[in-house]
């Protein structure tokens, strides 16, 4: 998990979300990735699915996945579908978590381990929350979700003086 969170601490100092993570077989990491959501501005570049695209490890269901937050729906499915072993996670994921928190794709697929390393992949999130993330704020979606500006057109109102 240290790695993992280490990859985490990267992130967040690339502005990024802070999770990373590292796939473990027999002892010797496999695979690792960090979130590259905004580097890229595609928001399926988790860091589960970055280190599973950065590798040429085929053997998931020997695979051990440690990361430092829940894996998300997304992930959580993807993980069940390579079919890793076990999925070890820091901190719970309480928006998107596919591993418990929402739902449950782990069950009859993959092992949980929870809790190593929680304290500081929590640390790494606040500080992340605590920054202006200058990478969402002009997105369309941004806009429309904190624009408060009456509409445009009352719905009761004409252009049309004659009707």
């Amino acid at each position: 998990m240290d790695r993992a969170l280490e990859l985490a601490a990267c992130a967040l100092e690339a502005g990024e979300v802070p999770v990373g993570c590292v796939f473990v077989c027999d002892g010797a990491e496999v695979a690792c990735g960090a979130n590259e959501t905004n580097v890229s501005m595609n928001p399926t570049r988790h860091a589960e699915l970055v280190a599973v695209a950065n590798t040429d490890f085929t053997d998931w269901p020997r695979a051990d996945l440690y990361v430092t937050c829940e894996p998300c729906i997304m992930c959580a499915a993807a993980m069940a579908h390579l079919g890793v072993r076990r999925v070890h996670f820091g901190c719970r994921n309480d928006k998107f978590g596919g591993c418990g928190s929402i739902l449950s794709l782990h069950d009859g697929a993959f092992d949980i381990i929870e809790g190593e390393g929680k304290d500081q992949a929590i640390t790494l999130f606040r500080r992340f929350y605590q920054r202006h993330n200058d990478r969402t704020v002009d997105t369309p979606l941004a806009k429309r979700r904190f624009r408060h500006d009456p509409p445009l057109v009352d719905a009761g109102e004409s252009d049309d003086e004659d009707a």
